[in-house]
């Protein structure tokens, strides 16, 4: 199995970013990560998340008409 390649400035995110990003609790996203509503990976106990995959999860549930603003994540 290859390893997917993430741009350098872009690593996975923790279950803390995922929640600020989204502006949700990090307990919604840890029971929404077991209950496989959002795009995870799983590395031991640890929860990581692939941004890419986090924002079309997003894109994909929001109306056509929704405007996505894009995250810059702190130092």
């Amino acid at each position: 199995m290859e390893a997917k390649q993430l741009p350098a400035e872009e690593n996975l995110w923790t279950v803390a970013r995922v929640a600020k990003f989204l502006d949700l609790s990090t307990c919604w996203v840890y029971r929404a990560a077991e209950r496989d509503e959002l795009p995870v990976l799983r590395i031991g106990a640890a929860l990581r998340f692939d941004p890419a995959e986090i924002r079309a999860w997003l894109k994909g549930r929001r109306p056509a008409h929704a405007q996505v603003i894009p995250f810059k994540p702190e130092g």
